[in-house]
């Protein structure tokens, strides 16, 4: 397997500023089915990209129809072992990575959980190291923050402060050097990584570079009045990303890097997440 293929795209996509560079906006929905919002059905699918989240590339490559299976397990096992979910990140930064593979080809230049030192260890630092190659050719770094909260406004809030504090100098070059030792050498990108990131080259340089894909899971009232996929829905879901769009623009306003935003509205964040950590529990027992 390689980064050039991934699982068929689930979510249904209202976008939002597309000509706008520095602040494009996306909304993601799982949809309905026969009433229901479908999160056992989102569950599923998140569950196809764990290998792929979770494995250095050198490993993942290797995966084939007989083995993945136990990749799945191994991987499924890395993400965490505790029964203490509910406020774990992992899931959200699943949601991250899979956003901007699909939405934005990008490849994942590391992979966090790998490296743990603890199946339930939280790995600090950015949620999703990937890169992509633009439009002149030129590699950029795409350095990812979630927030998986219930309420919108605090996850904006506190999305925008972590970037904030990651684009500090002294913060940014410590986190290149370990990022620097976990890059796999055989995958894409590596060697124009590394150079990129190099304690070499100045951080005027990298800044030009530096993309922050900002991914939003909350909790939202659309739900109480609708069930399925009908214009009333879509001219409200619109209306709501709108209203989440000006208020990240005005809170991130002085931040002058690309930052693509991905706002995921969820009929119950408790449901969703019992869901997931289910089927992670039934990988890790097989």
């Amino acid at each position: 397997m390689t980064y050039s293929t991934f699982p068929e795209f689930f979510w249904n996509v209202i976008s939002l500023s597309k000509d706008d560079e520095m602040r494009r906006c996306d909304g993601l929905c799982v949809g309905f089915e026969e009433g229901r919002w479908r999160s056992e059905e989102f569950a599923r699918h998140v569950i196809e990209w764990i290998p792929e989240f979770v494995l250095p590339y050198d490993e993942y490559k290797k995966i084939s129809g007989s083995t993945m299976i136990m990749a799945l397990i191994k991987s499924s096992k890395l993400v965490y072992e505790s029964e203490k979910y509910m406020k774990r990140g992992e899931f959200g930064e699943v949601f991250l990575h899979m956003a901007i593979r699909q939405l934005y080809s990008t490849v994942p230049l590391i992979s966090k959980l790998y490296w743990k030192s603890g199946l339930n260890e939280t790995v600090k630092g950015f949620d999703s190291v990937h890169v992509v190659k633009n439009k002149n050719d030129e590699l950029e770094l795409w350095l990812g923050e979630e927030k998986f909260y219930s309420d919108i406004s605090s996850a904006m809030r506190e999305a925008v402060q972590s970037i904030k504090d990651h684009l500090n100098a002294k913060y940014l070059r410590n986190e290149f050097i370990l990022i620097s030792n976990k890059i796999d050498d055989g995958s894409p990108y590596a060697a124009e990584a590394k150079k990129l990131i190099s304690h070499n080259t100045s951080l005027d340089k990298i800044f030009k570079y530096i993309c922050i894909p900002v991914f939003i899971t909350y909790e939202s009232n659309l739900f109480k009045n609708h069930c399925s996929e009908s214009k009333e829905y879509i001219d409200a879901f619109k209306c709501e990303l709108t209203k989440n769009k000006i208020l990240f623009s005005q809170l991130s306003q002085g931040i002058e890097f690309k930052i693509p935003v991905f706002f995921f509205p969820l009929k119950e964040k408790k449901e969703l997440i019992d869901t997931l950590h289910r089927k992670i529990k039934a990988l890790q027992g097989i």
